[in-house]
């Protein structure tokens, strides 16, 4: 298998400043945090566009630089910056309903990313690893939520619901990347 071009495959072998990762860093971050204010308010957990960011960093940076912008995003958010959807903060929104998605970003990002690596980043291949990448951040969403609603209404409303527009949202990013991905070589 040809193993794929990622940001993070080209800039941390050192040929890039460390002001350059910092910056793509805190663009990842920002990112994330306004793709967390498009939001359809439903409860317990809102539909937002940080499902796709998060996937479209992933696959654009590679695992490192991905889940370091992951990681920057969640750790603003429990310092208290309001990144977080709605514009909330704290510790407690990670330990909440909606805290098992938040922390699935994580893995999602290092597996999407690693998997864009390897050159599951064009064809059905970038389709198949945002779909991936989805049902990994789904799954501690899902398991966090049920102990605080029970596992039919965490499914209920916590995957369920989530049918249509996470499809919607899959195929989207999996098509814009499989027309735009070589645009962004520029990062590289």
């Amino acid at each position: 298998m040809r193993a794929t071009s990622t940001i993070s495959s080209t800039t941390y072998d050192g040929s890039h400043s460390l002001i350059y990762h910092a910056c793509l860093v805190l663009a990842g971050t920002a990112l994330i945090a306004l793709s967390a204010q498009v939001k359809l308010p439903l409860l317990p957990v809102p539909i937002t566009l940080q499902t796709t960011a998060i996937l479209f960093l992933s696959i654009i940076f590679g695992p490192a630089l991905g889940a370091t912008a992951v990681a920057g995003y969640l750790l603003e958010g429990a310092l208290g910056l309001p990144v977080f959807a709605g514009f909330s903060a704290g510790v407690p929104i990670l330990l909440g309903q909606t805290g098992g998605y938040l922390i699935g970003f994580l893995p999602a990002a290092i597996v999407s990313g690693y998997l864009a690596q390897k050159g599951w980043n064009k064809g059905i291949k970038v389709f198949c690893n945002v779909l991936i990448g989805t049902i990994i951040l789904f799954t501690p969403g899902v398991i966090m939520l049920s102990h605080f609603v029970g596992w039919h209404r965490a499914y209920q409303f916590g995957v369920q619901i989530f049918y249509v527009t996470e499809s919607a949202k899959i195929i989207f990013l999996a098509g814009f990347l499989n027309q735009f991905n070589d645009y962004f070589s520029f990062l590289k």
